[in-house]
């Protein structure tokens, strides 16, 4: 496979390099969000990774009304109201013009194509951190690997810089665009969201059977792995479906940690910014002590497990 960093098919659309992160693998990490996701679970925190392409993020409250970018919308997608800019998604062309205009960022947009090295080159501003901590580059989304060509061209990178590299994933991919970042990736930390086809299908959209497979596959590679559960009230936090995941986990070889992620609100104001319903508005998070005996569960099965954040 190619991975010379300059050519285009390489690119991929970021929409966040995060620095100092302590929860997606060892030590200090700089987390790297790639647009794209083939999921639509309804819980999902980061509704801005989920499609391929850049998006326009309107905050209202932040429209000063001064109507500058009103002129500049040749698609007519922009209309002045008492509460401020109204933007017509169905209308707008991305073009950028009310974006650059506008002073208040009440308009942005989501997304930037990036080569490797461009964000090799933001990586590497903190290396002496990677140095002093453990820690490394954290490649998360929406899903990474959807741009396999460019997540194996970045990684090498990484690798190369001496670098520890994790990647987040949903599991739904081909094996081919694991295969392709294999040799570059120390820790996959995989998301296993519920143990029943059916319940998976109405929860995200698509089957479990991939994900499934290709977790069965990267333990058989040999490469460490964390699975981790997403706790969602009234989807997948039954004693029942815990205890499956736990066995799972348990009777493979590289499976190092399971971390239960209780659901939380956090993501919900970025839905109104894209224009979009949360589709479980009213769910409330699980009470702790809940989610601490579905951890003794999982410990039962002889699995080091934690409660992440």
């Amino acid at each position: 496979m190619n991975t010379d960093a300059s050519d285009h098919t390489l690119t991929a659309i970021i929409t966040d390099i995060e620095r100092f992160t302590v929860h997606d693998g060892t030590g200090i990490r700089t987390l790297v969000f790639v647009k794209g996701c083939p999921l639509r679970c309804q819980w999902c925190s980061n509704p801005e990774t989920q499609l391929p392409a850049p998006q326009i993020a309107q905050t209202t409250a932040r429209c000063l009304g001064c109507q500058t970018c009103l002129p500049l919308c040749e698609a007519g997608a922009l209309t002045f109201t008492p509460d401020g800019i109204q933007l017509d998604r169905d209308r707008c062309t991305l073009c950028g013009e009310c974006v650059e205009a506008c002073v208040a960022e009440s308009l942005v947009i989501i997304g930037q194509r990036m080569t490797p090295d461009a964000v090799f080159a933001e990586i590497n501003k903190d290396a002496i951190f990677y140095e002093t901590s453990g820690g490394g580059v954290t490649l998360s989304g929406g899903e990474p690997l959807t741009a396999p060509a460019f997540a194996r061209a970045l990684l090498a990178r990484c690798k190369a810089a001496g670098f520890n590299t994790a990647v987040e994933t949903c599991g739904h991919v081909s094996w081919e665009s694991f295969a392709a970042v294999l040799p570059y990736v120390d820790l996959f930390l995989y998301d296993v969201k519920h143990m029943d086809e059916t319940q998976h299908q109405q929860g995200t959209g698509v089957s479990n059977t991939r994900i499934l497979a290709n977790l069965a596959r990267l333990d058989e590679a040999g490469v460490d792995i964390i699975v981790r559960v997403p706790l969602i009230p009234g989807f997948n936090e039954s004693v029942d479906n815990i205890r499956r995941t736990a066995a799972l986990a348990a009777g493979m070889k590289h499976v190092r940690r399971l971390d239960l992620l209780p659901y939380h609100r956090l993501g919900t104001p970025k839905y109104r910014k894209l224009g979009l319903n949360y589709p479980l508005d009213g769910l409330t998070p699980p009470q702790r002590s809940d989610v601490e005996r579905l951890l003794a569960e999982v410990q039962a099965y002889g699995l080091a497990a934690t409660i992440g954040g």
